[in-house]
Order: structure tokens, then C-alpha cells, then sequence
């Protein structure tokens, strides 16, 4: 996998630093498209040719450099010069989850 997906995006979010990475997804592509339905066909066709990414979607959120917390989303479909768009349309909500996992996480190691 290139470089460039490891460390997709960052951004700052309520004083945490976001990170967004992308590896392969280890579910193979025929677990979620049938081959006998017509989309299911065009789409793993089109992940088989590597004309749309067949990725896991990773979400770190982060305070000092220590991660605190994440979120995960697998089976991602985009077309490769189209994958910036990902962040628009999923990434600000999975970041917000994983901020909330973080602040429990801070809450936690502060009471202790």
C-alpha cells in the first residue's frame, strides 16, 4: 500500500489531533457482493481491476502523541481519485465517536 494512505489526513478536532489512515481490508470483497446481482458484479469487477479501493478506514484520536482512542470502518469503495471524499462523508463522524472514546479515556487515567 502507498505511503500517502498510512497518513491520509489530520486534523485538529476540540483539541485532539485526528489522524485518518486507510489499510487493506483483510474481508475478501465477494463476502459482501453477491456476483449474481448486477452491482455486485460491476463492483467487484471494478475492486478486482483496482479501479475502486477495497480499503479499512482508521480513525486515531490522539493527545500528546498518545493514541486515546479510535474508530474503524471496513469495505471502503471509492474510486481512487475520488478517495478525498471520504473525508467529507465519513471521516468528521468517526472522528467524533473516537473523541468521545478519548475523553472517557482522559476521564479514566485522571481518576486514577
Amino acid at each position: 500500500m502507498n505511503d500517502i494512505y498510512k497518513n491520509f489526513h489530520t486534523d485538529t478536532i476540540q483539541g485532539f489531533e485526528v489522524r485518518l489512515r486507510f489499510i487493506d481490508e483483510d474481508m475478501h470483497p465477494s463476502d459482501l457482493f453477491d456476483e449474481n446481482e448486477e452491482y455486485g458484479k460491476e463492483a467487484l469487477q471494478a475492486i478486482y481491476n483496482s479501479d475502486m479501493t477495497w480499503l479499512c478506514a482508521i480513525v486515531g484520536v490522539f493527545k500528546c502523541g498518545v493514541e486515546l482512542g479510535y474508530s474503524s470502518l471496513g469495505a471502503i469503495t471509492y474510486e481512487w481519485h475520488d478517495l478525498k471524499n471520504f473525508i467529507k462523508d465519513e471521516f468528521y463522524n468517526m472522528a467524533h465517536e473516537a473523541i468521545e472514546e478519548a475523553k472517557l479515556k482522559l476521564e479514566e487515567l485522571k481518576a486514577n
